[in-house]
């Protein structure tokens, strides 16, 4: 007890020790000169990490330690010195204590990856990784002892109910189609939960202002560390495929509902974790062999895979927004509601929707702005990395970046469409906390983007100022007009994946795809040219090019084209949601069946066959169900009947 007591003194005197020194570095006389000023910045720096230190000896000595505090501290540290791995390093120390695996992990990178890193840092995240794959393999084992236990007591229950009458298993109700919603209230509150239950395990049917469950970011979580420890470690790459596989539906599940700033600034973790796996497999397997292709490969195809979930779920918001009525669509642009006077200002309700749209995206807009700015600086790495992509993958990714930047573009222009609005300097969140990062250590000196800003709320002034950094990031980058004069000297060009003509992206299909399907592609035509030497034939998409709708051929053919496309998506899209009903259904009595339970079939009839005796005893009743419009009244023909039809 003494020694605790004296131990505990030590700590709060060497505290006021240090928090002394901190402010006497902080006066002015302290930073008299510019080389002394940082001097003084990096021993604050360093005092700062040592007052955590001594803070979070003390709360380990705590029965229930807060470490906010220390944490505090080495945060202050970090923000002084961001390119000194050693205040990550402890944030990291300090996320272990928490039990907040991800954290560990990210601060853990930031260290390694800092101009100053903290060497040591590898072999302790070497170690988590290590302890997070055994607990995962510990879990499996778990679930599978269960998930066979479960299955003996299912066998144990249906032999039991097989004794029992089939009408004792299943039930039907008849319900007519006016009393669903009154059935569906009265359902008993255990059929409801199976069947939420279900369709949340499916990943389908969350509504957009739904927050997505504590559980469901944890397993995802797990999901992503698993997979990034196969790939530092390079142990169990041979299960990394499944492990791909649930990591990304979990996270396809949860874009699905409406994410906070939180799991934004935890994806975004997450993101910087996945471009040091890239990194890290570039930086250990130098050159072109096989084996560097190999893993440098496994680790780009989970980030354009990551990437091209949150690109979808970006598309799919402006989709949505295009087709509501507060926004007119002309072409494929959003545009203003304007008033009668014809003055172009936004009305109330499409402020609203904009606002919402922007609302949504702003979850998911650091995430791309990151990413862009990163292949801005890293676009030679990036090259020699992706070789061993699956061109499926590619393609679809850069398709699905074609359509956000466009969105992007018009969105922009509806936020500020003319010139002379207020200019607005915002700093953003991402940009701060990546302060230090060396593979984005060229956005560091940069000069902060500007955004020109129209409205009066605050939301559009950060959504504006983001979507203008990612365009004008995008723009340099894929600018067709400035790599044109490269390209006749071997430049870049011939790699973009996408072309900015000056007003919108533009996909190349024959780049945007690995460079082992571009080499194929290049040979597959160089043998066709020279076999077929005057045979001319026209491409469909030369053809559907040549009919634009400015066009006075094509413009009646074009448009005729759109209508039975979007017919055909329609009826595609319906045929879908039967199947996947069927499925649904076939699921839950499967559910039922193994687990023994009593189901209830809800019958909901459609079509009404009148006997031929109800035409002459119940005609007005016939009539009145045709005119209700609730069902398809069906006549029979008999013989007796049929030659009235044929008559008439």
């Amino acid at each position: 007890g003494n020694l605790k007591e004296g131990f505990v003194k030590f700590l709060e005197s060497s505290v006021e020790f240090y928090s002394g020194l901190v402010k006497q570095l902080q006066m002015p006389e302290g930073q008299a000169d510019k080389k002394r000023g940082k001097m003084s910045v990096l021993m604050c720096h360093h005092f700062n990490i040592h007052i955590g230190d001594l803070y979070r000896y003390r709360e380990q000595l705590t029965a229930k330690p807060n470490w906010a505090k220390p944490r505090s501290y080495y945060l202050k540290a970090q923000q002084l010195a961001p390119k000194n791995g050693k205040s990550y390093n402890q944030l990291a120390v300090i996320a272990i204590c928490a039990h907040r695996r991800l954290d560990a992990v990210y601060y853990y990178v930031r260290s390694l990856t800092a101009s100053n890193p903290f060497l040591s840092a590898k072999e302790s995240l070497a170690a988590l990784f290590d302890e997070t794959s055994k607990k995962a393999e510990k879990e499996e084992e778990r679930l599978k002892v269960e998930e066979e236990r479960k299955k003996q007591r299912r066998e144990r229950r249906h032999k039991r109910q097989n004794k029992g009458s089939e009408s004792e298993k299943s039930k039907e109700v008849w319900v007519l189609p006016w009393q669903v919603d009154k059935m569906e209230k009265a359902q008993p509150s255990s059929t409801r939960d199976v069947h939420s239950t279900l369709l949340t395990s499916t990943g389908r049917d969350p509504t957009p202002s739904d927050q997505p469950s504590p559980e469901l970011i944890k397993s995802f979580v797990d999901a992503v560390l698993i997979v990034h420890g196969k790939l530092f470690t390079k142990i169990g790459l041979e299960r990394i495929t499944n492990a791909v596989e649930k990591c990304l539906s979990i996270w396809r599940l949860l874009l699905s509902y409406q994410l906070s700033i939180n799991d934004t600034s935890r994806f975004l973790k997450i993101l910087i974790v996945c471009l040091f796996s890239l990194h890290n497999a570039a930086d250990r397997e130098q050159g072109s062999s096989p084996a560097w292709l190999y893993y440098c490969g496994l680790s780009s195809s989970f980030i354009l895979q990551f990437l091209y979930e949150v690109f979808q779920a970006c598309n799919g918001l402006f989709i949505t927004y295009n087709q509501r009525e507060t926004l007119s669509v002309v072409g494929n642009a959003l545009q203003p509601v304007t008033h009668s006077d014809g003055s172009g200002q936004l009305e109330a309700r499409g402020l609203r929707s904009v606002e919402e749209l922007l609302d949504h995206l702003a979850c998911h807009l650091p995430l791309i702005k990151i990413w862009f700015d990163w292949l801005s600086f890293q676009w030679q790495l990036w090259t020699n990395c992706h070789q061993q992509i699956k061109d499926e993958i590619v393609r679809k990714f850069w398709r699905s970046a074609e359509q956000l930047l466009n969105h992007l573009i018009e969105l922009k222009q509806l936020l500020h469409p003319n010139s002379s609005a207020a200019t607005v300097l915002m700093p953003l969140w991402e940009d701060k906390s990546l302060a230090g990062f060396m593979p984005l250590k060229e956005l560091w000196g940069q000069p902060p983007i500007t955004a020109n800003i129209t409205t009066q709320q605050d939301l559009f002034a950060e959504g504006a100022h983001r979507i203008t950094a990612i365009l004008q990031t995008s723009e340099q980058l894929f600018d067709g007009a400035k790599h044109t004069s490269s390209d006749n000297n071997g430049g870049r060009n011939r790699s973009l994946p996408l072309l900015f003509d000056g007003k919108r992206f533009l996909l190349q299909e024959q780049t945007a795809s690995s460079p082992a399907a571009v080499a194929h592609t290049i040979t597959s035509q160089e043998d066709s040219e020279s076999d077929s030497d005057s045979v001319i034939v026209e491409d469909e998409d030369d053809l559907s090019s040549q009919l634009e709708p400015g066009s006075v051929e094509g413009r009646g053919v074009l448009s005729d084209i759109e209508k039975l496309r979007i017919e055909k998506e329609q009826l595609m899209r319906k045929l879908q949601n039967q199947q996947q009903t069927k499925q649904d259904i076939e699921h839950v009595l499967e559910i039922c069946s193994k687990e023994g339970v009593q189901h209830q079939k809800m019958i909901i009839p459609k079509y009404v066959v009148p006997d031929t005796n109800c035409f002459i005893f119940d005609l007005v009743s016939i009539q009145r169900l045709i005119h209700s419009g609730h069902f398809t009244v069906v006549i029979p023909l008999t013989g007796n009947t049929s030659h009235l039809f044929f008559s008439k």
